[in-house]
């Protein structure tokens, strides 16, 4: 459960959506931590990486997906 709501419903929508329409499959591969990068800096309120170091790369790793034309949308 998640309150106060705030935007939680559009960022699970455009996961959802990254990952059928990019054949991101079970979202364990690069193509899909670099979607959910993406996505992540996009709703900052809603995701957390597991750990530090994945946390402090998540900014590069958003901006290499950009880099390379990945969009959520």
């Amino acid at each position: 459960m998640h309150r106060p709501t705030l935007d939680f419903e559009p960022y699970i929508k455009r996961l959802c959506s990254a990952a059928n329409q990019r054949d991101l499959g079970d979202l364990s591969g690069i193509r899909a931590l670099f979607y959910i990068a993406v996505l992540v800096r996009e709703f900052p309120l809603h995701s957390r990486a597991p750990g530090r170091l994945l946390n402090a790369t998540l900014p590069a790793l958003a901006a290499a997906g950009r880099l390379f034309g990945l969009r959520t949308t």
